[in-house]
């Protein structure tokens, strides 16, 4: 279990070749079967870009962002801005796609 002081949050948005390829639903099974205690959310953007809001401890979050980009949809990764925040507490309680 974190503490409060070891929660950060990663926010990343992915361009390139990222909607109509199921990267959202290969994020959501990546979470599920690698990272059972990252929360948050993935969504697809009007501009063609994908968002990923997720929840854990700065380390979690680094591999769970390293293994997007090893997976089988870096192909697809043009770029991909990101950052990682302190937060308090969870927004989120589990993570979903939006």
């Amino acid at each position: 279990m974190t503490t409060p002081s070891t929660l950060h949050r990663l926010d990343a948005v992915f361009e390139g070749d990222v909607q109509g390829v199921g990267f959202r639903w290969t994020v959501l099974r990546i979470v599920g079967d690698r990272f059972p205690s990252v929360t948050g959310e993935i969504e697809n953007l009007h501009d063609g870009t994908v968002r990923l809001a997720a929840e854990d401890t700065p380390g979690e979050l680094r591999r769970l962002l390293d293994t997007i980009l090893v997976s089988r949809l870096a192909p697809g990764i043009q770029s991909v801005r990101h950052a990682f925040t302190p937060i308090p507490r969870r927004r989120y309680s589990f993570f979903s796609p939006r």
